[in-house]
């Protein structure tokens, strides 16, 4: 399980020990997100990243930025902080690439459903 550290220490440490996953930090900083920021883009630009038109994902694509640094290393953003438009599932997805990549680093076809 891949998590968010800010306040979810506790939660994904009950996961931990009532269902015995593992659990490792993702911190949401552009250094993490470059990389698979770059891929997850390119993977839908290739068609290799497919989702089955799921309305809460198409919505929250919809809505969601790219924010580059001097560098020109990229993460996802909401449009404001306080913005009620969510991008969580994003997010999760760029993280999921982060980690399949990691543990599967030859190409592979991501099919989210």
């Amino acid at each position: 399980v891949l998590y968010d550290p800010w306040n979810a220490e506790h939660f994904t440490q009950q996961l931990e020990e009532d269902l015995g996953l593992s659990r490792t930090a993702f911190q949401q900083s552009v250094k993490n997100f470059n990389s698979p920021c770059q891929d997850y883009e390119r993977r839908i630009i290739n068609g290799t990243l497919h989702h089955p038109a799921h309305p809460i994902l198409n919505w929250q694509a919809s809505h969601v930025l790219i924010k580059h640094d001097p560098n020109q290393n990229i993460r996802p953003v909401k449009r404001e902080k306080a913005d009620y438009r969510t991008i969580d599932g994003i997010v999760a997805g760029v993280m999921a690439l982060a980690k399949a990549a990691e543990e599967q680093p030859q190409p592979f076809c991501m099919r989210l459903s």
